[in-house]
C-alpha cells in the first residue's frame, strides 16, 4: 500500500517513519521548505515557494481565504496555479496511493495544498485552529470524507466556527491525537533520578518552541507569554525550569534573563532535541516531576481553542514520566485526562504536593497505533 500524505509531517518529522509498518511508501505532497525524513521509502513532491509566480498566488488565495465573501477570489487563485503546476499535480496523481491523509493545523498550509490538489475523498486531521474564519481550512473539513478531531468538544468547536452542518455526510473520529510520539521513542527511554528527591521542592517544567517577552502577538502571545505563569510557580515554593530554543526579546527587553538573575529558583535550559536525540532529551525531561502546558493569558486570541486543544507538548511529558497538570478550567480535556488519572488539575499551584504524582497512569500512544487504527482496522 501507499500512502499520500498532504502537508508537512510536522515535529518530530521521523515518527511517520511508524507508517512504514503498514505501508510500502509514502509520498508527501509539501512547500519546498519541507524538511525531508531520511528514509528511502519516503518520497517528496514539493510545491516550489521560491518559483515568483507560485509565492504570489499562494499569497493571493491566503489573503482572500480569510475573508467570508470573496471564495471565488480563491476559486480563481488554484486554478491559475493548478495550471501553472500542471506537470506536479499530474505527477501526485500518478503515484497510485491507496490512502490519502491531510494533516494538521491552521499554520502549516495542509489546508492550502489540500486546496490546491483538491482529492475526492480523503482523511483530515484537524490539531490546532484559531477563532477568525479561514475559507481553505474550512474546505479541508468540509470535502473530506473522514474527519479526525481530538474530541467531541472539537467537533462542537469547528461547528461554532463554521457550520453546524459541516461534518454531515462524513465519518468522524474523536479520542485520536496526531500529535502521539513514535513507537521507536518507548525503547530508547532511560530515565533519570528526579531532582525533587535531592531537595524536596517541587521542579517544573516549561516546554518552548519559543518564549515571548510580552503577551502582545495576536496568535501566540497568549500561549507562549510565559512570565505571569512563572512568578506564580515561584511563589508557590516551586523551582522552575524552562526549555526554550528561542527567547524573543520585546523592545530589547528579555524578562526571562531579568528573572533568571533575580530569582535561583528560575532555570533557562537548553533546547531538548527530540527528534534528533531523544534519549538525552527524554532523560533529561524525566527529571522533572511536573509539566506545564499553557500560559493562559486570560482574553487572548487562542484562550478558547486552548480549553479544548490537547496540548503539545502532553505526551512528551506523559512519556517522561512528568505529570502534566493545570488549573482548574485551563483546558477541559485535561481535565478528562486527569479524570482518567493522566494529570492532574488544581484550584491553584499552591496546592500541588509531590504525592500527588506518584500514582499517575502514563498515557502513551504511539504513532504506529494511530495509523493503524485509521488504515488497517
Amino acid at each position: 500500500m501507499k500512502l499520500l500524505k498532504i502537508g508537512s509531517l510536522n515535529m518530530p518529522n521521523n515518527r511517520w517513519e511508524d507508517a512504514l509498518n503498514y505501508f510500502d511508501e509514502v509520498y508527501v505532497f509539501s512547500f519546498d521548505t519541507e524538511k525531508d525524513v531520511p528514509n528511502a521509502s519516503f518520497h517528496y513532491l514539493k510545491f516550489d515557494t521560491k518559483d515568483n509566480f507560485n509565492n504570489f498566488w499562494y499569497r493571493f488565495v491566503r489573503h482572500f481565504s480569510y475573508s467570508k465573501r470573496n471564495h471565488w477570489l480563491c476559486y480563481i487563485g488554484r486554478l491559475i496555479l493548478r495550471v501553472y503546476n500542471h506537470s506536479l499535480l499530474e505527477t501526485i496523481k500518478g503515484t497510485e496511493y491507496t490512502h490519502i491523509h491531510s494533516s494538521y493545523n491552521d499554520f502549516d498550509d495542509s489546508a492550502f495544498l489540500t486546496f490546491l490538489l483538491s482529492p475526492k475523498t480523503y482523511t483530515r486531521a484537524q490539531k490546532e485552529t484559531r477563532l477568525y474564519y479561514s475559507f481553505i481550512e474550512k474546505q479541508a473539513l468540509a470535502k473530506a470524507s473522514r474527519v479526525i478531531l481530538n474530541d467531541k468538544l472539537n467537533v462542537d468547536f469547528f461547528q461554532k466556527k463554521y457550520d453546524a452542518n459541516l461534518f454531515d455526510g462524513k465519518e468522524v473520529l474523536t479520542g485520536l491525537d496526531e500529535d502521539v510520539r513514535s513507537a521507536r521513542v518507548l525503547t530508547k527511554i532511560r530515565y533519570k533520578k528526579k531532582l525533587s528527591e535531592a531537595d524536596g521542592k517541587i521542579h517544573a517544567v516549561i516546554l518552548a518552541g519559543r518564549a515571548l517577552s510580552t503577551s502582545s502577538d495576536k496568535r501566540s502571545g497568549g500561549r507562549l507569554y510565559y512570565i505571569p505563569l512563572i512568578n506564580k510557580l515561584l511563589d508557590a515554593g516551586m523551582v522552575v525550569h524552562l526549555h526554550t530554543g528561542n527567547i524573543v526579546p520585546f523592545v530589547g527587553h528579555n524578562p526571562y534573563e531579568e528573572l533568571a538573575a533575580e530569582n535561583t529558583n528560575f532555570k533557562i535550559e537548553d533546547k531538548l532535541d527530540f527528534m534528533n536525540e531523544p534519549e538525552i532529551a527524554y532523560g533529561t525531561l524525566s527529571r522533572y516531576d511536573i509539566g506545564i502546558c499553557h500560559a493562559h493569558i486570560p482574553n487572548s486570541e487562542v484562550t478558547e481553542f486552548d480549553k479544548v486543544n490537547l496540548p503539545h507538548r502532553y505526551y512528551e511529558y506523559e512519556l517522561a514520566h512528568v505529570v502534566p497538570i493545570d488549573v482548574n478550567g485551563g483546558n477541559y480535556l485535561l481535565e478528562k485526562k486527569a479524570a482518567e488519572g493522566h494529570a492532574l488539575i488544581y484550584e491553584t499551584f499552591n496546592d500541588v504536593k509531590l504525592s500527588d504524582c506518584k500514582n499517575i497512569k502514563w498515557d502513551t500512544p504511539t504513532f504506529a497505533d494511530y495509523i493503524q487504527r485509521l488504515y488497517c482496522v
